[in-house]
């Protein structure tokens, strides 16, 4: 299994899909989330978006790319919405 890196950073948009709906999240591609160990059937990181402190999440496989849920309460706490840039730290 691989280890996890120290510190992996990208930019990238918050996506949101269908456009305008509730779902948002930032996509991770294959090769970056599969550098995170996988514990007990899941990969469990620390995402820091734009600088902001970081917080517990899931990287979630689908369609081989890993997937991050942001949080209405997490939008509105850093200031971003859908088609945002935003820089990810993990």
């Amino acid at each position: 299994m691989p280890k996890a890196p120290k510190t992996v950073r990208f930019e990238t948009k918050l996506a949101s899909e269908p456009p305008g709906s509730g779902w948002h999240f930032i996509i991770v591609e294959a090769k970056t989330g599969e550098k995170f160990e996988k514990k007990e059937g899941s990969r469990r990181v620390v995402c820091s978006i734009n600088g902001h402190e970081g917080f517990q999440c899931a990287l979630m496989p689908s369609g081989g790319r890993f997937y991050i849920m942001v949080s209405k309460e997490k939008r509105a706490r850093f200031g971003i919405s859908a088609g945002d840039g935003i820089t990810v730290e993990l």
